[in-house]
């Protein structure tokens, strides 16, 4: 819960317990006045300040009623009044459950010395189709974020939204869950380190890009992403559109996920992961283009900060094995690394050349798959053929971690 929330629910559990003692029989207390009039002024600030959200909604009515029974006592109570009172107290347990149950979480302070900002923006690549969409005739387009180092000496500016289009996008969402249009208000309140187009900060940063999970979306790892550019990299995400869980575009077009972009179990899997993977992949070689262009733009807000021969490439899940493929196949890429990777949609080919590439695999406990593990451990032979002692130390493996990126 936020400080203003906590406090409110505090004064209002206070007030409940309160109702225990002795009731005043004509004058209200003044203790509860105050505590009442206490209670009113924080629930105003908490409005202002931190926005209400339904999962205090009952606490608000509660606090009401309570303060209403304080403030026009009703002298001494029978048994249905004590009934009553045990009811609210009950209530007041329940009540306050909702907003544990639904927290408005926020992202860890990055550790770096810059501040971040970031930048969305959106492509259309008109050499390839958008193979999963409803009209095969359409170029394939997607959306892309970019946090990077900004100038400390700037305006800060408007925090970005962690999902974009705010209140429109969570209930679309939400519809698209089965779930009432509400529930999921609250993710709009979540605030992000990020500010919208702020200045760049001197100097050209090393370039990541990253592709996230299947059915997840591009700001998975927002916290990751916003801790390197802390640290003085320039990080590009991406959604994957229809393999993406949602795909929100500026204008509030929102494009949700494609479950036919993989089907099956064993050959028929496999097929569908490397047509993924294909396609996946070449989001990620037309990005490196664009950026490539963006150095060379006057116009462009990154124009001159993008250190091209320093970029890597880096995935969770499905996007890790994308991220293989593409660092075995494209020269611009000059590292790689795998966050519990899957290499369904990597090439049998691609496992056995290996790669000249330095590239390591970070691993969850609690999500190895024998014939997935298996691939690694053949492409790490691969990697250690090309790159010999110089990498000696190739994946790690993380105890009591899974294989989910909530933030």
């Amino acid at each position: 819960m936020r400080i203003l929330e906590t406090i409110f629910t505090v004064v209002t559990v206070i007030l409940m317990i309160g109702l225990f003692l002795p009731a005043p029989v004509r004058n209200p207390s003044r203790p509860a006045v105050f505590l009442a009039s206490a209670g009113l002024i924080i629930l105003i600030l908490h409005f202002a300040v931190e926005q209400y959200r339904w999962q205090m909604v009952p606490l608000y009515i509660l606090f009401v009623i309570i303060s209403l029974i304080w403030l026009f006592p009703m002298g001494d109570r029978g048994w249905l009044g004590w009934v009553g009172i045990s009811l609210l107290a009950l209530l007041t347990v329940l009540f306050i459950l909702p907003p544990f149950l639904f927290p408005i979480r926020h992202f860890p302070t990055p550790t770096g010395n810059y501040p971040v900002g970031t930048l969305s923006e959106v492509w259309t690549d008109t050499e390839r189709k958008e193979i999963y969409g409803d009209d095969p005739a359409q170029s394939r387009t997607f959306v892309t974020q970019t946090w990077y180092p900004a100038d400390p000496n700037s305006p800060a500016g408007e925090r970005a939204e962690y999902i974009p289009t705010g209140r429109k996008a969570s209930r679309s969402i939400a519809g698209r869950l089965g779930l009432p249009f509400f529930v999921l208000d609250h993710v709009d309140l979540i605030q992000t380190n990020s500010f919208v187009n702020r200045s760049p900060a001197d100097g050209q940063f090393p370039i990541l890009i990253f592709s996230h999970g299947y059915n997840s979306f591009r700001g998975q790892s927002t916290t990751i992403m916003e801790d390197l550019a802390s640290h003085g990299y320039i990080v590009v995400s991406m959604s994957h559109s229809y393999g993406s869980a949602v795909t929100i575009f500026p204008d509030g077009r929102i494009v949700f996920h494609n479950p036919d972009t993989l089907i099956g179990t064993g050959e028929v899997l496999r097929e569908t992961g490397l047509k993924l993977g294909d396609q996946w992949g070449g989001d990620i070689k037309f990005i490196i283009d664009q950026l490539e262009a963006q150095q060379i733009d006057a116009t462009h807000l990154l124009n001159g900060r993008l250190d091209l021969e320093n970029l890597g490439v880096f995935g969770h899940s499905t996007g890790g094995g994308v991220a293989l493929n593409v660092c075995a196949q494209d020269s611009r890429c000059k590292a790689t690394m795998g966050l519990d990777a899957w290499l369904g949609p990597t090439p049998d080919d691609v496992i056995a050349a290996g790669s000249p590439t330095p590239t390591y695999f970070l691993m969850s406990e609690f999500w190895p798959k024998t014939i997935n593990t298996n691939r690694i451990r053949e492409y790490d032979k691969t990697l250690q053929a090309h790159l010999g002692q110089q990498w000696p130390t190739r994946d790690t493996m993380i105890s009591q971690t899974s294989h989910f990126y909530p933030h």
